[in-house]
Formats: C-alpha cells, sequence, structure tokens
C-alpha cells in the first residue's frame, strides 16, 4: 500500500508545518513500534525516533526554534529510523 498526497501525514508535510514522530520506550527502555509505519512517516521526510526523558527537553527546543531535528538526532546518537522502500508518495 503506498501512501498517497491525501493522506493527512503527507498534507501536513506539504504544508510547510513540522512533524516529529516519537517512538513509544518498552519498560525495557527499547524502542516498540511498526516499523512500517515508521518508514513511511520517515519516506516524507518526517524525523522518527525515539528519545529518552532527559532528551525530550532539548528535542522540544530544537523544534520550537526550527532546527534541523534530523542533525539534532544525530548529534545526540539518536538512531533515526530509515525509509521504508514500500513507502512511496504517490
Amino acid at each position: 500500500m503506498r501512501w498517497s498526497r491525501s493522506c493527512s501525514a503527507a498534507r501536513i508535510v506539504e504544508g510547510g508545518a513540522s512533524l516529529i514522530v516519537l517512538l513509544a520506550l518498552s519498560d525495557e527502555g527499547q524502542p516498540y513500534f511498526s516499523r512500517r509505519h515508521a518508514g513511511r512517516f520517515a519516506a516524507l521526510g518526517v524525523p522518527v525516533f525515539a528519545c529518552t526523558p532527559d532528551q525530550f527537553p532539548d528535542l522540544m527546543a530544537a523544534a520550537l526554534t526550527k532546527r534541523d531535528i534530523h542533525l539534532w538526532a544525530r548529534g545526540q546518537g539518536v538512531k533515526l529510523t530509515k525509509p521504508s522502500r514500500e513507502a512511496g508518495v504517490s
């Protein structure tokens, strides 16, 4: 299944708004998520990752000051979800 441009996430991105997808963390501190859905968001250019509660305030500051969230995540050593190969936007 391919996401269409009418998809809400695609419309948000195309409209110029910032969109960040934070993955849930399990009780053991591991990301817990659907790889398929995360890959689809990443294919839209949306940063998709998990961050610790300690990182969250800095993440919000970066988002509110319109810093590049992909660069912020890399600088924090946060692993970003890779775009799904099946997640084309038509």
